[in-house]
C-alpha cells in the first residue's frame, strides 16, 4: 500500500508542468497539428512541426508541409546527422516583424519592395 501512494503522488512541480505543457499544446491546437503530421506520415513517411518562441506569442507549435523543406543529406531514418534543415516559406510583412521585431522600418520597405 505505501508503495501504492508513492507511484501515485504528484509533486507539486511535476503537476504544475503538466498543465504548462497541456497549456501550450492547447493554445497551438496541437490535436490538429498532429492530424496533419499523422495524415503526412502515412501518405510520405515523413512527418514536421516546427517549435519556436516569440515574445509577442511565447511558444509556438507550427505544422510544416514536408514539400517546403530542405535539409542535408541523412542516412540516418530519424535525421539524426543532418547539418542542416531549412523551411521555405512566404509570409507578411507584419509577420516578419512580429518575427523578427529588431528589424528597423527601413529594412522592411526595401524588404517590400525586392
Amino acid at each position: 500500500r505505501d508503495l501504492h501512494m508513492q507511484l501515485r503522488y504528484k509533486p507539486a512541480i511535476e503537476i504544475a508542468e503538466e498543465e504548462a505543457i497541456n497549456t501550450v499544446l492547447a493554445t497551438n491546437e496541437f490535436d490538429l497539428v498532429r492530424a496533419r503530421v499523422n495524415q503526412d506520415l502515412v501518405n510520405i513517411g515523413i512527418g514536421i512541426t516546427k517549435t519556436s518562441f516569440n515574445p509577442a506569442e511565447g511558444i509556438v507549435i507550427d505544422y510544416v508541409d514536408p514539400a517546403y523543406c530542405v535539409w542535408s543529406y541523412t542516412e540516418d531514418p530519424n535525421f539524426g546527422d543532418i547539418y542542416y534543415v531549412g523551411e521555405v516559406k512566404s509570409i507578411t510583412i507584419p509577420e516578419l516583424k512580429k518575427e523578427f521585431p529588431h528589424i528597423s522600418d527601413e529594412e522592411l520597405e526595401r524588404i517590400q519592395k525586392s
